[in-house]
């Protein structure tokens, strides 16, 4: 066989496999790929928790659809919402309404670094009216604590209640693993993401990624019974 001129004066390069180290011709330094001592791929105790407070939380949220507590949103699929309820007053006269939102993600990687097949996020939002202006709106926070004069069906019980599920808003959004602390801040009071260490068992970076955590049934269960007991809605306007 005759090889032509321009072949024969190539160089010959021994091929790799990819990620093996750079010393040998890869293209991945060991130190560049993520270490993980985690199994990923066995069935865990951190996923069974999840998957159990996560199907208690879709039986409420069917048990609220099937009692008109909760309203589709035609808007976004898989989303329902109770209404705008009305709480009470705070010392200056605002009218404190409250509302939850429920909607239905598909697969991700929670916390703790599970695979789950889906996850109910909880949104929990406030406003704050004086007559028809709204004077401050939301995601609801301990200004709800404010509330003095309570509407029909709300009590001191109900206003914690729906304190308490603040922790539970936007539960598909954690930024850090449950391996993780919180990131310091900055001279300019914004949050350095590269003071967290990456997770010790996975190597996950903070902020890297969106994972989720179930919600706590329970506080779910508490505010939905707080809102569902209230008698009246603020007007849609």
């Amino acid at each position: 066989m005759i090889i032509p001129a321009h072949i024969q004066s190539m160089t010959t390069i021994a091929r790799h496999p990819a990620g093996a180290p750079a010393s040998t011709g890869g293209q991945f330094k060991p130190s560049a790929r993520a270490a993980t001592d985690i199994d990923l791929s066995a069935p865990t105790s951190t996923l069974a928790a999840f998957l159990a407070a996560d199907a208690e939380v879709d039986r409420l949220v069917h048990d609220a659809i099937e009692s008109g507590l909760l309203i589709e949103n035609r808007t976004s699929p898989d989303c329902w919402s109770t209404p705008e309820i009305v709480i009470g007053h705070t010392p200056d006269g605002q009218r404190a309404t409250a509302s939850l939102t429920f909607t239905r993600l598909p697969d991700a990687q929670s916390v703790n670094h599970d695979d789950v097949p889906g996850v109910w996020e909880v949104s929990a939002q406030a406003s704050y009216h004086k007559g028809r202006w709204v004077q401050d709106c939301g995601y609801l926070t301990e200004k709800i604590q404010n509330v003095v004069k309570f509407a029909p069906g709300v009590d001191q019980t109900s206003v914690a209640a729906l304190a308490a599920v603040r922790s539970e808003h936007l539960n598909s959004f954690n930024p850090g693993c449950a391996h993780q602390g919180e990131p310091t801040k900055d001279g300019h009071g914004r949050s350095d993401l590269d003071s967290v260490p990456p997770c010790p068992h996975t190597g996950y970076r903070y902020g890297s990624a969106w994972l989720a955590r179930a919600a706590d049934p329970v506080k779910v269960a508490d505010a939905l019974a707080a809102l569902g007991s209230a008698t009246k809605v603020e007007p849609v306007r």
